[in-house]
């Protein structure tokens, strides 16, 4: 009878010991996917900082007008700003208005609030997921060290 218990115990430490593992890596693949959204919104944060540089340097050239423009894939073009008083930038689902140059970068700069605030969510989420790996981990280790043939 006493032998059995052991073995039912034994079997539920087991399966203790199992969901344990596997939210533990629930969690850090959770953590991976995090990283990578959190590495997209920096991305884009630079991108649109870097935007709004370069709609002050149009803005601002003088040098006949002629700018330097990224035309994709780290290739640039000089160029001619006909009309350093209209910018065209997509707002969303395809749509692109018109705006003035101060108009874009308010446009723009409110794009970054909203990066940022979603970095900061982002970040809150990973932190707690770092929390409940903190105290998963020496739960996991302990159980370990107390199975059988573990010493």
């Amino acid at each position: 009878m006493e032998g059995e218990r052991k073995t039912g115990t034994g079997r539920e430490a087991d399966k203790e010991l199992q969901e344990k593992v596997f939210a533990y890596r629930v969690i850090e693949a959770r953590l991976q996917a995090l990283a990578k959204e959190r590495d997209v919104i920096m991305s884009k944060i630079f991108e649109t900082r870097t935007t709004i540089a370069s709609i002050d340097e149009a803005t601002k050239s003088k040098n006949n007008g002629e700018i330097v423009f990224h035309i994709g894939s780290d290739t640039y073009m000089v160029g001619k700003v006909s009309d350093k008083g209209r910018i065209i930038i997509e707002v969303g689902g395809n749509v692109a208005m018109e705006k003035t140059p101060e108009e874009a970068k308010k446009f723009l700069n409110g794009r970054i609030g909203d990066l940022e605030a979603s970095l900061s969510e982002l970040n809150r989420e990973m932190s707690q997921a770092f929390s409940a790996m903190d105290e998963l981990a020496p739960e996991i280790q302990r159980m370990m060290g107390e199975q059988p043939g573990s010493q």
